[in-house]
């Protein structure tokens, strides 16, 4: 979808927010590339279209566990930074995280009977044109919701000189001990 912020304030205006709202953005200062950045960026940005967004950056200890504790509902904040990796590469793993009722990282209270219904079929399935059909319902059935609202994608570089091989796990880990010098 374009940028619209025209379209963004009829759309708040249709919602009952003619004038906009106001909520605090939770973001860790010392977790991801230039995250506290771009957590100054987007609150520019929900400004041009009335919503006032007021920054709470702290270390990602204290970030995290905030998020992740909260109150009785596990939820303590409006908004907040979350990065995710998917370390097997396979959808199961962020819907059971972050989409399924009971995922252990669902601070937004997202809750679909269907999808929680696939996420349990796709860790069983073993039919993979069966469970990639799973796995594209359950993407739609997530993106017509808007769960979650990427921001950035953290791309990560890393460099040698010619001759060395340095191994790079999937969490950003270089494998020292694996190492090859020519």
């Amino acid at each position: 979808m374009a940028y619209d912020p025209e379209m963004s304030k009829q759309l708040l205006a249709e919602a009952g927010y003619p004038d906009g709202f106001e909520v605090t953005l939770d973001c860790p200062n010392d977790r991801y590339i230039n995250d506290e950045a771009i957590c100054v960026a987007a609150i520019s940005m929900f400004a041009k279209i009335g919503v006032k967004v007021n920054l709470d950056a702290k270390t990602k200890s204290q970030h995290f566990s905030e998020v992740k504790g909260g109150d009785a509902n596990g939820m303590t904040s409006d908004m907040y930074m979350l990065g995710w990796g998917v370390p097997t590469f396979d959808s199961h793993y962020v819907y059971s995280y972050l989409f399924e009722s009971s995922g252990s990282w669902n601070k937004v209270n997202f809750s679909n009977a269907r999808v929680d219904e696939l996420v349990a079929a796709m860790g069983v399935e073993t039919d993979l044109d069966k469970r990639n059909a799973m796995i594209a319902e359950a993407w739609d059935i997530t993106q017509d919701d808007v769960t979650y609202l990427p921001l950035h994608h953290q791309v990560v570089n890393q460099a040698s000189k010619s001759n060395v091989d340095v191994p790079i796990r999937m969490n950003n880990e270089p494998l020292f001990r694996f190492a090859n010098v020519k």
